[in-house]
């Protein structure tokens, strides 16, 4: 070969070579742009591969009625304290047929010395409410906070964006399966917030709720039904004592408890 055939396939050459390396550099741009927009897609796209279920309520009572069945409640603030529903339902609803342990979850882990509710046949209910959290509190502490559960509450929709509650919850109950794959799952539609201000959140929920087999208690519902209105929230979001307990009647109703 001349040197000018020779310099000519070496042009050659080197235009492929940077051709090849701008189309690397342009593909790579793609996969790791920063932009808001460019980072939902990627989100959207890695979230939780879950599958969906078909559960009951039916299925959820059989559960329950398991000698030393155990609950895990998993949600926000509208739960956690004793005057709210988690605690009116372990002590007056599950409580007036079972022996009730009651293991409260206090930030960081569960209160060392459980309290003991009601008469009968031993149960347990782990509440890992939380004030101010989404689904994805609990998926971040879950070697803290999971127990294997016979029924699993999941009681979310105030904190949040309508999208931060349904994403995390599809990480929460990958999280549930892997730990406690046998576990009935039942969710709640909650309470309306002052002008309904969390409407949408609800929403969101309840088509989750659907879309993955999980029944919902409807509790929204429960709320309308008695009539009292704001009379059942102590401030734009959180039940009044009589709220708690529409709340924790409504779930009483539902899990046959």
């Amino acid at each position: 070969m001349n040197r000018r055939a020779l310099d000519i396939g070496m042009g050659v050459w080197a235009v492929g070579l940077v051709g090849l390396v701008g189309a690397a550099m342009t593909f790579d741009k793609d996969e790791v742009d920063s932009t808001p927009q460019a980072a939902e897609t990627s989100a959207a796209s890695a979230a939780p591969s879950v599958v969906n279920h078909h559960w009951t309520f039916d299925q959820a009572k059989k559960a329950l009625s398991k000698p030393d069945a155990t609950v895990l409640v998993l949600g926000d603030s509208t739960g956690n304290d004793e005057d709210e529903w988690v605690y009116r339902w372990a002590e007056n609803g599950l409580g007036h047929q079972r022996f009730v342990t009651y293991h409260a979850w206090k930030k960081d882990a569960y209160a060392p010395t459980p309290e003991r509710l009601g008469a009968g046949e031993p149960a347990s209910l782990w509440n890992a409410s939380q004030p101010g959290s989404t689904p994805s509190y609990h998926v971040d502490r879950w070697n803290s906070i999971s127990k294997k559960a016979d029924v699993v509450v999941l009681n979310f929709g105030h904190n949040g964006t309508d999208r931060e509650e349904t994403y995390g919850l599809s990480g929460l109950l990958e999280k549930i399966m892997k730990s406690s794959p046998n576990a009935v799952v039942v969710g709640t539609a909650q309470n309306p917030e002052k002008d309904d201000a969390g409407k949408a959140n609800r929403e969101a929920v309840v088509a989750w709720n659907k879309a993955h087999g999980v029944p919902t208690i409807d509790v929204n519902k429960a709320f309308a039904d008695d009539g009292r209105g704001d009379a059942l929230r102590r401030d734009a979001i959180h039940p009044s004592p009589a709220g708690s307990q529409v709340w924790a009647d409504a779930v009483s109703r539902a899990l046959g408890s």
